[in-house]
């Protein structure tokens, strides 16, 4: 037993902090009954359970037996606890309290009186703070592993296009951070930017850079798709042909998609130190 550990006994702390499966322990210690106040402290009087929708199930079974031990010994020396229980689920809430505590509930903050605040966030007009706008993606046709090809090969893609040359636009808008739950998903996302967003990258600006050839030279974009150089690395990597250097709109308008930008892959994850996906 390390010497921390020991003073704890000895001198309990004011505010004690501890996983749920410790409560296992305190049977089989004798000296825990310091944390109930021993002979000289006052005993506990607010018990915090974070992250209570996870104390479900066989654990949370366990768990319970013990809650109710822990209150009736505060409760035989003349402390009645109170307890204050986060989660971010509150489905079903009021059953898994009751059989947790065996107490009714009570949700703080309650439901306020303004629909536009809730205590937790007030909103403001856009004209006082700028806000944010959230939008969902679903890729259909599509598998699990490369899902998010479409999307990150048009996000890599359209600052080409839109911001040719304002260099700090596209610095702020290439940067792509693409969080996964597991090291399988950021393996798949690595494997996609290294080989199925690059195509698509290459696909999108060469579709828009013909559409737009065509505009200022109509016909030419059939031409072009008829010329094998139009498909090979070099072309995308700013080997500017000669039947498009020769014709001075045609060369700026190539100037403004290609070289395509090389993406430059970075991974962070909880066994490596490394920069986050860019």
């Amino acid at each position: 037993m390390g010497i921390s550990a020991w003073l704890h006994y000895k001198e309990p702390p004011s505010l004690l902090i501890a996983t749920v499966d410790k409560f296992a322990r305190l049977p089989w210690e004798n000296r825990a009954g310091a944390f109930f106040g021993g002979d000289t402290h006052r005993p506990p009087e607010l018990i915090i359970q974070d992250e209570l929708h996870l104390i479900s199930g066989a654990l949370g079974s366990i768990v319970g037996l013990y809650e109710v031990g822990f209150e009736a010994i505060l409760v035989s020396r003349g402390v009645y606890p109170k307890f204050i229980a986060s989660t971010a689920t509150i489905r079903q809430a009021s059953e898994q309290v009751r059989a947790l505590f065996g107490r009714d509930m009570a949700v703080f903050p309650p439901v306020g009186l303004r629909q536009k605040d809730s205590y937790f966030a007030r909103e403001v007009p856009l004209s006082e703070k700028p806000g944010r706008l959230y939008v969902g993606y679903m890729a259909f046709g599509r598998q699990r592993q490369n899902c998010l090809e479409d999307l990150a090969g048009a996000l890599v893609s359209t600052p080409q296009v839109l911001f040719n040359d304002q260099d700090e636009l596209k610095d702020a808008w290439w940067t792509e951070m693409v969080y996964h739950g597991s090291l399988k998903g950021v393996g798949n996302s690595r494997t996609n930017f290294q080989s199925g967003i690059p195509r698509i990258q290459h696909r999108l600006l060469l579709a828009d850079f013909l559409a737009k050839a065509d505009v200022l030279e109509p016909g030419i974009a059939e031409s072009l798709r008829s010329k094998e150089f139009i498909r090979s690395p070099g072309f995308f990597n700013g080997d500017c042909p000669a039947i498009i250097s020769e014709k001075q709109d045609l060369a700026k308008l190539y100037k403004q998609y290609f070289p395509a930008r090389k993406l430059n892959i970075k991974s962070l994850t909880s066994n490596q130190t490394r920069s986050p996906a860019r």
